[in-house]
């Protein structure tokens, strides 16, 4: 006796992965991994905790709290673009990233105890999604030692 299988499930399944897909989740997933361009999880710097509770004082906000920070490392002398394609498009090289979507913190390893760079990115996540991207020299100065001289629009 030959079975006559139903191609609705099949055809649901699909139709679910198109609308997840349309959604953002599947691309959320992907970007949330833990191995995302070669990253991998590590602890936030023992000295970096002050320094955020400083960046949200100065910011005047704390939009991201700390222990909602997810860190992560790349042994690389730059970021791959897929981990901050945003800033990739914009800068030739990138050593740290914040990104808004996953709450993830990503630094090269040899910026991983630069305390201007985790500092710079840390008031990225004190600001708020709003200022992704941007850099106002109010935020973003050497004085508060979150940015180079001139790295501020």
């Amino acid at each position: 006796m030959s079975q006559n299988r139903s191609p609705l499930p099949l055809l649901l399944g699909v139709a679910l992965m198109a609308l997840l897909g349309s959604w953002g989740v599947i691309e959320w997933d992907t970007r949330r991994s833990a191995t995302l361009g070669g990253r991998v999880a590590v602890s936030a710097p023992e000295w970096a905790a002050p320094h955020h509770w400083d960046v949200c004082r100065l910011a005047g906000r704390c939009e991201a709290p700390w222990q909602e920070i997810r860190w992560f490392a790349v042994d690389s002398t730059a970021l791959p673009a897929v981990i901050c394609p945003g800033a990739a498009q914009h800068y030739s090289e990138v050593w740290g990233c914040w990104e808004w979507e996953t709450n993830a913190l990503t630094l090269v390893r040899s910026a991983y105890a630069d305390t201007a760079i985790v500092r710079h990115e840390l008031m990225h996540a004190a600001l708020g999604p709003r200022w992704t991207g941007r850099h106002p020299c109010r935020w973003f100065n050497p004085t508060l030692r979150t940015a180079q001289l001139g790295a501020c629009d």
